[in-house]
């Protein structure tokens, strides 16, 4: 269960899948603790109109020795949920992966890139009568107030503020800078990840959707053609060694993994199923012949029978460890193989 608020408005910190607890920053800045960290922040001003329980806000980052110029920022964006309007923040943050990520280190050894997860808590629209005689739906949630615009780098530029102040950064040093914007959403947080990047101004670096596409992928291959466009253009000419390493660093992502019906998949999968599909034929016509580039471009199919043999499965729900499974080996690395979890289309 998630933490109660303090009245300085940071919630005691939380440690969701075993992030070590952070100091909640109220006032004067706290020495920086060691190793992974997640912190809990209630009635946070841009998601007041968002109704649902508190914490509203939970930040989660990895193991920073030093303050950071920059980091890689996620936006995880949680779906409908059972609880309805009881749902506690910290149950989305652990099925989002995000809390494995935090703790993942290179198998090199060396630091992993400093990371910090965004994750909001949506707005619960309320007990909706099912048109077809079905008994009412209360499991639904939104992010209205993402969509407003400049909302998002308002969300961000508090979170950085809140995780200087953590960190125990004096007040008048320069803010880290957002190094890589990396945008995850899971089942019905999906909607709103679509209407996101149906904004211009919104072009994160890479787009992972766990069971998330219920509708036209209009806006997502739209993203998607404008940054493989851009990342083709840049690797064009470069000897294969150097072009991995310019996507590795600098290049675009997307991977939308879903569930086709059956056990594990949520009662809307035959909805799904065909727009993943159609998101899938869009990419393979855009993407050009070069290898690199189309590992990070996909559309993905999870087995249930390979994903819920992971460790990180908790339950065996398919639908509800997609996130909790694939988001950190993506965030490690764009273009890993997840097979046998995840396949490619036939």
């Amino acid at each position: 269960m998630a933490p109660a608020a303090s009245p300085s408005g940071a919630a005691p910190a939380i440690s969701p899948s075993g992030a070590a607890p952070a100091t909640s920053p109220s006032g004067a800045a706290p020495a920086a603790t060691p190793g992974p960290q997640a912190l809990a922040l209630s009635d946070t001003p841009l998601l007041r109109a968002h109704r649902g329980t508190q914490p509203d806000l939970i930040l989660l980052w990895n193991d920073i020795s030093a303050p950071p110029e920059a980091l890689h920022v996620v936006l995880h964006l949680h779906g409908w949920n059972e609880a309805g309007p009881r749902l506690r923040l910290a149950e989305a943050v652990r099925e989002s992966g995000l809390g494995y990520a935090v703790r993942a280190r290179p198998l090199d050894g060396s630091a992993p890139p400093p990371l910090l997860c965004v994750v909001p808590r949506g707005h619960w629209l309320g007990e909706r009568i099912a048109p077809d005689g079905r008994p009412p739906e209360a499991r639904a949630y939104a992010f209205p107030a993402l969509l407003a615009p400049g909302a998002v780098p308002a969300l961000i530029g508090h979170a950085l503020r809140t995780f200087a102040r953590a960190r125990g950064m004096p007040a008048d040093a320069p803010l880290p800078r957002v190094s890589r914007l990396t945008l995850t959403a899971h089942s019905g947080g999906g909607d709103a990840a679509r209407l996101l990047l149906a904004r211009p101004e919104f072009q994160p670096d890479a787009v992972f959707l766990f069971d998330a596409l219920y509708a036209p992928p209009d806006a997502v291959a739209a993203w998607a053609a404008r940054r493989i466009k851009r990342d083709a253009a840049a690797i064009a000419g470069l000897a294969p060694a150097a072009a991995e390493a310019w996507l590795r660093s600098r290049g675009g992502a997307l991977c939308a993994a879903f569930l086709e019906p059956g056990p594990g998949a949520p009662p809307e999968a035959a909805e799904a199923a065909p727009f993943n599909a159609a998101l899938a034929a869009r990419l393979a016509a855009m993407l050009p012949p070069d290898a690199a580039l189309r590992r990070r471009w996909r559309v993905l199919r999870a087995v249930p029978s390979a994903l819920c043999r992971s460790p990180r499965c908790a339950g065996c729900h398919a639908h509800g460890c997609l996130p909790t499974v694939l988001a950190p080996l993506l965030l490690a690395d764009p273009a890993v193989s997840l097979a046998p979890m995840a396949l490619a289309l036939p």
